[in-house]
This record gives C-alpha cells, structure tokens and sequence, in this order.
C-alpha cells in the first residue's frame, strides 16, 4: 500500500503492536483491575453499564419502529459498505449478514442488547441496514473498476484549486483491481472463504463481549477507535488473504495479517478469562435446539457447495488434461 503514503501504514502497524500490548498487560489482570485502569484513562469509565434492550414491544407499529432509529443505524449501513468495499463480493457479504443476526439471536441471552423484534432481525437489519450498505459498497466497487485512473504531481496544476483537488485525491486509491473469490473453485478454497467470513464475526462479536466485561460504554471513543485500528489493517489484511490463496507463488502472509490474527487471539483470551462468573444463566433450551437445528442445516449447505466444489475441480482438470492433449496431437 503507498497511498496516502507508505509511512502511514507503518504508523499503523506501530499503532497496532502498541494496542496489543495494550491487551497483554489487561490480561494479566484481574477484571476489577482491568476496568480500574481504563478509567484512567477516562473517569467517566469503571461504571456498570445499563444494557438497552430491544425486544421489550414487538408490536409493528409506527411508533416501535421509528423508536428504533438512532445514530446506530447509519453507522450499521456505513459499516457494512466499507466491508463490500473490503471484500467486494455480494454472495460472502449476504452471507456474513444472516449469519451474524443468528449469532446475535443464539447469544442474545448473554448480551441484552443482542435481544431483538423479529421485523428488527431480518426486515431493519438484513433488509434496509445491512443491504443498503452492501449495495451501495457493491455499485462503489463497479464505478471504481471502470474509473480511468491518470496522477499528475501536484505541481502540475496551475490553480490552487487544483492542487487542493490532488492533494485529496492522494488519499483514494491509486488504482482498483478486480477481486473475484470464486468461492467454489475447489474444496479448499470454499473452506477458505468460510475461515475468512469467521475472523469478520469474530472482530464483530469480540467488540460487544469486551465493551460489556469492561464497562466501555458504546458510544465512548475507545469503541470507534479500536474498529478503525482493526478495519484499516484489514484492508491490508484482506489484500494478503486474497494474494496468498489466489497466487500460487505466494506461500506466506505478511506481518500485518500475522499481527491482526494475534490481536484477534489476545481478545479472545480476555474475554475467555473476564468471562468467568459473569455469565451464570445456562443457555435456554429453545436456543440450544435452534442451534442444533441450525448447524444441521448449514452443514447439508456446506456439504452440497463441498460437493459442487469437488465436481467442478474434477470436470475443470479433466478440460484441461483434453486440452493438453489436443495440443500434444
């Protein structure tokens, strides 16, 4: 990456190593300690939060849903176009949708706010919020891979105006490559593609786990600029993953997508250890049999798209062998 400037992504990877030091040092205190540090950081912290839920009046009134409209929505759209223009990709994007207001429906009795109306889950979620952000993000991603890309030096434009123009523009793109994941290209590669949707959920789901076991409000700044840290490296991330299984002269990830999966790992150690005691009410018995349900179905999923995958690599080496041999004749 060299744009804005290669120093900025070393400024961001320092960033991220000073973070996961940050995490180390939480993980090897106790909870109360823990929260007692950060509200060094911010006395307004170190107070036990006061969950909202979201399913206490399911009725499909005016009044019910436009309650549900809060700053939270736009950046819950915002969200997920940066995430189509990450992946670029409209099957692993919708995927990733309904997939996490399961996860949310499956843990909602550990985090309340995860509790929602069913026209909230599928209809505001998936629908309005969640679609809306993966087209848009989708159609950005079209313009840009026909967009006629030609830079100047800045000093090439007489005007102020016109170096004020490139001045901004340093910080778009230089230029914008066609990404194509082929999930079903072999067997592999499906499983690939799925190992890639889990690190998503899991940089999802690590957020609300944390902020709710060390009393961080939503709304603090703690919360925006731990995303902003762990989507701009996923950026650079995501670009390594896709090299790495679609070129196969490349054999290694890159340092930022090994420091990204340490951090990853590091929250899930803290949560796994603040999470003692914390979480008493055992999982109810409708949630266990949704689950149970659940992943029998997306098993014979998984297991058709395994099957379609290993009938399209075997007819794609057979073309090939043919046409090795029409060659070699």
């Amino acid at each position: 990456f060299i744009r804005p400037h290669p120093i900025i992504w070393r400024l961001l990877f320092g960033f991220a190593v000073l973070y996961e030091m940050c995490l180390i040092l939480i993980l090897y205190q106790n909870k109360k300690d823990a929260r007692l540090m950060l509200s060094y950081m911010d006395t307004t912290l170190n107070v036990e939060l006061e969950e909202r839920e979201y399913a206490t009046n399911c009725e499909v009134t005016w009044s019910n849903v436009f309650d549900q409209f809060d700053i939270f929505v736009a950046c819950h759209a915002l969200g997920w176009a940066l995430k189509a223009l990450v992946l670029r990709d409209r099957l692993i994007l919708w995927h990733m949708s309904v997939t996490w207001e399961f996860v949310e429906m499956a843990l909602s009795y550990k985090l309340p706010n995860f509790a929602e109306c069913w026209w909230d889950h599928w209809v505001m979620d998936v629908l309005l919020c969640n679609g809306i952000g993966i087209e848009v993000g989708i159609w950005i991603c079209k313009y840009l891979e026909v967009k006629e890309y030609r830079w100047h030096s800045v000093f090439e434009y007489p005007t102020l105006l016109g170096k004020l123009n490139r001045t901004l523009l340093q910080f778009t793109p230089e230029s914008w490559i066609r990404v194509e994941w082929d999930c079903f290209a072999s067997v592999r590669r499906y499983l690939e593609i799925h190992a890639l949707m889990i690190v998503f959920q899991l940089i999802d789901l690590n957020s609300f786990f944390l902020k709710r076991l060390l009393w961080v409000p939503t709304k603090h700044p703690i919360n925006a600029v731990r995303l902003l840290l762990l989507c701009t490296m996923g950026l650079v991330v995501i670009r390594q993953f896709y090299v790495l299984i679609s070129h196969p002269k490349y054999n290694r990830l890159g340092l930022h997508s090994w420091l990204f999966y340490i951090i990853l790992f590091t929250e899930i150690l803290l949560i796994y250890k603040f999470s003692a005691d914390e979480f008493k009410e055992p999982m109810p018995e409708y949630v266990q049999q949704g689950l149970m349900q659940g992943c029998a179905v997306y098993a014979l999923i998984s297991i058709t798209g395994l099957l379609y995958s290993t009938l399209r690599s075997c007819v794609k080496r057979q073309e090939d062998s043919s046409k090795e041999k029409e060659k070699v004749s």
